[in-house]
């Protein structure tokens, strides 16, 4: 029987401190031999449409590299996830559709 660990809603650059040591720690707590990432891996909140621009709140390019280099760490600690797509990750598209 597979031991599944869900991870929901990172929001990358904005992903909760400790988060990604808690999911390691139950990895090995429950012994899972499969993670599945549920959506929402980067914020995206500067292509956001739905939320009123902040000027304290990081522009697209500094967004982009903060999201880059947080979603390197997460992908060093489950290199073989699965990676379920949220409505925070195809805010560009939709951005760029519009």
């Amino acid at each position: 029987m597979a031991r599944i660990l869900c991870v929901g809603d990172l929001h990358i650059p904005c992903v909760r401190p400790g988060y990604l040591q808690f999911c390691r720690d139950l990895r090995k707590e429950f012994k899972t031999d499969t993670t599945v990432f549920l959506g929402d891996i980067v914020d995206e909140h500067a292509v956001s449409p739905a939320h009123p621009a902040s000027p304290d709140a990081p522009g697209t390019k500094e967004e982009y590299t903060q999201a880059f280099s947080g979603v390197k760490e997460w992908n060093a600690a489950f290199p073989k996830a699965k990676i379920c797509l949220g409505n925070h990750d195809d805010r560009p598209y939709r951005a760029a559709a519009q």
